[in-house]
């Protein structure tokens, strides 16, 4: 089940529900994950993702989490009102950016969709079509801690990737 809030003339939220309690909240600024209530290992639901405190603040706050610039700059997609639209089961938001915006050549369309299924999954699809050759690199900036509500920070999670080929990192 999918809801739409109003927070002021531009800013919604979107709430995705499935009906094991699993939730999501995206924001049409940025197309934001900004919430998303799965279980611990207890099965008490907790908000996983650091966000902000209330929906408005992001209006203020459009800093990324790192120290990094990587897809678009202080201007990026990021920092724009997404149409929203609830499509069946899904959530799908447009933001058509003009040729020349942040000096990118094309007019562009990019498009993210949020499903949370009743297999808990939460599916996140990112596209874009251009009219002319343009840089693109779409990616979801959600920062996760799977202690639940900041309990914890995540210098104590351990990830396991099973990957072919890695990127090497500093302390950066």
């Amino acid at each position: 089940m999918i809801t739409r809030k109003k927070i002021t003339s531009s800013l919604e939220i979107f709430c995705l529900k499935n009906t094991t309690g699993y939730e999501a909240h995206i924001l049409n600024l940025g197309a934001t994950l900004t919430y998303f209530l799965m279980p611990d290992k207890e099965g008490k639901m907790e908000n996983v993702v650091l966000g902000l405190p209330n929906a408005e603040d992001y209006l203020s706050d459009h800093q990324i989490l790192v120290k990094h610039l990587l897809h678009g700059g202080k201007t990026g997609f990021h920092t724009r009102i997404w149409d929203g639209e609830i499509k069946g089961e899904k959530l799908v938001l447009t933001y058509h950016s003009p040729a020349g915006e942040s000096g990118y050549p094309a007019n562009l369309t990019a498009k993210v969709s949020y499903e949370l299924t009743d297999n808990c999954e939460l599916i996140i699809m990112l596209s874009a079509e251009g009219d002319a050759d343009t840089h693109v690199n779409m990616t979801n900036h959600a920062y996760f801690n799977l202690c639940g509500d900041m309990k914890r920070d995540v210098r104590d999670h351990i990830l396991q990737i099973h990957a072919s080929q890695i990127t090497t990192v500093d302390e950066d």
